[in-house]
């Protein structure tokens, strides 16, 4: 994504006018010189904090200039995908422009669900966890965050009333899920386990009709989870 408007640039740092000339290519892994990979992570770092910083003034407006149409964007930026590409410097102006336009969803008159806002330990634990940039599907790949899960899941069975006296995996499992709507779904799934375990060998048999009932006032997501998303049951809205 490139920007056809020409931006009166912010960003402090010092050497940023030494990436005009750079690309992706400058950076590791593709070069063994560190120079260029450090100017630019500064750089980045230098504009996240000044959007922070600005975020969480509350005199700020929680957008600025208001909210903008989709032509107007389009003006502001260019979404097509080319094979040129853009350098360095270009590419955190972009970013810079992409903050400046944003709804800042942590800032203190922000009003809205699901947004809570720039919670600092948590942004450098997503530093960390994308620097390693790990999977957790076996042990010999990722063994610290393995135990880690293993340690998070164990603390929060103990508030479904099973302890974990004597072994981190005692009395229970878990699985993390990433939101509300999957992890509807693991329950639906789990909960249709519970009561037709032979479902999971020998599928859906004739004489066979799974129900959930639920509230009118429900989350969307319950009723696609039904059906969609292979829990294969019927849905009541009773209440």
């Amino acid at each position: 994504m490139s920007q056809k408007t020409t931006i009166e640039n912010s960003i402090n740092y010092i050497h940023i006018d030494e990436l005009n000339e750079q690309t992706y290519k400058n950076l590791i892994p593709y070069t063994s010189n560190m120079k260029t990979t450090k100017t630019f992570l500064y750089a980045t770092m230098d504009i996240i904090l000044h959007y922070i910083a600005e975020m969480n003034e509350h005199d700020s407006p929680v957008i600025k200039n208001g909210l903008r149409t989709p032509a107007e964007y389009r003006k502001m930026f260019t979404f097509e995908i080319d094979d040129e590409g853009i350098n360095l410097y270009e590419l955190l102006a972009n970013c810079e422009r992409i903050l400046e336009t944003t709804v800042r969803s942590g800032h203190p008159r922000f009003i809205n669900q699901l947004s809570q806002g720039v919670d600092i330990i948590s942004l450098v634990g997503e530093i960390i966890t994308a620097s390693i940039n790990a999977n957790m599907f076996t042990y010999e790949v990722a063994p610290v965050f393995n135990l880690m899960e293993e340690s998070i899941l164990a603390h929060m069975r103990q508030y479904c009333g099973w302890s974990n006296e004597n072994s981190l995996l005692k009395n229970g499992d878990g699985v993390l899920a990433p939101g509300g709507a999957l992890s509807n779904l693991y329950a639906v799934l789990a909960a249709r386990h519970y009561a037709y375990p032979q479902i999971k060998k020998y599928g859906i048999q004739d004489g066979l009709h799974p129900a959930m009932v639920i509230s009118k006032h429900v989350r969307m997501c319950n009723t696609s989870e039904c059906t969609e998303k292979g829990a294969y049951c019927s849905c009541s809205i009773a209440f």
